[in-house]
């Protein structure tokens, strides 16, 4: 295991993150002590004292560490044949400074710092493919009620990744159902790299086709190619309806259908005509009118494929 995927895997279970000397030993050298130099590692003071024996039925809780004969030995007081000899290294430990071990994932795979939005929980940017990065050290902090809807309202436009602990498949589940792609951050790290560099491929869902047009319908929200349009809740409806058939692949929407979804049982109290609204959606979306248009006078329909469109309810 890199030095990169096990100081994860030491803060998963949530503060203090703690590595011990014994675990890394293997890993002291020019990486560790530029992880010292810059706060991700801190040493803490030697360790006093040491787990009691695997077997042992004293009750003690630790052991306590003495020097004999110029020695580190971790004393049994009931069975000196059960005293454990130390290395220097192994009482020595370090404190993961999680915050700063976010920054470094995120600066060294290209993002700019991170911001922390929940405790233990920081938005990183967006992805080369224009999904919203998320990450999250701590297994406690990513299966927190309400998690997800706390990373939706961060970014409601795009789709969203977020790297996190390796959690089970019920839980994964749940970030499946609700369109978050969720990564193990020690599978997304890069490949024969030691450095806590991110493979920014593994951020996108295989196969993944990011949509053109997403429509938040409880928020009455719609962002095109990135960039937010305000709607009135007329034009909104009708584009909600128009991305609809679109995706159920239903034929164009007839003035008719326009009016009664728009204004439903009370088509004979119009102020207006389907045709007014139809302009003011395009009038909105601008220099990208030409996505609504008529088909062979058949009624309105969208310019782009199903795969184009993301509605979330």
């Amino acid at each position: 295991m890199t030095l990169a995927a096990l100081l994860l895997r030491q803060s998963e279970g949530g503060e203090p993150a703690i590595l011990w000397g014994r675990q890394a030993k293997p890993h002291f050298g020019r990486e560790f002590e530029r992880l010292l130099n810059h706060g991700i590692l801190i040493e803490q003071a030697p360790a006093t004292d040491w787990d009691v024996c695997a077997d042992c039925e004293c009750g003690m809780t630790d052991r306590p560490i003495r020097r004999v004969n110029g020695l580190l030995v971790a004393a049994c007081p009931f069975d000196h044949k059960q005293d454990e000899t130390l290395e220097p290294e192994d009482i020595r430990s370090f404190a993961i400074n999680t915050a700063a071990l976010v920054h470094e994932i995120a600066t060294k795979s290209g993002f700019e710092a991170p911001s922390e939005f929940l405790p233990g929980a920081w938005h990183v940017g967006l992805t080369p493919t224009k999904r919203a990065l998320f990450v999250v050290v701590s297994r406690a902090v990513l299966l927190l009620p309400g998690f997800i809807a706390a990373i939706r309202l961060e970014h409601p436009s795009a789709p969203i990744s977020v790297l996190g602990p390796t959690v089970e498949a019920a839980d994964r589940l749940l970030f499946a159902e609700a369109g978050i792609h969720l990564v193990p951050i020690v599978d997304a790290l890069a490949k024969g790299s030691s450095s806590l560099a991110l493979d920014l491929a593994c951020l996108t869902p295989p196969n993944a086709v990011t949509a053109r047009l997403v429509i938040d319908a409880a928020r009455a929200a719609v962002v095109l190619d990135g960039k937010t349009i305000v709607l009135a809740p007329q034009p909104f409806e009708l584009l909600k309806l128009l991305a609809e058939r679109a995706i159920a692949r239903k034929p164009a929407a007839s003035n008719r259908d326009i009016e009664e979804r728009i204004w439903a049982g009370q088509v004979h109290k119009l102020s207006r005509e389907a045709r007014d609204v139809v302009r003011e959606l395009r009038d909105a979306l601008g220099a990208d009118r030409r996505l609504v248009e008529n088909s062979r006078n058949q009624g309105w329909q969208l310019t782009l494929a199903p795969t184009e469109i993301q509605i979330r309810p």
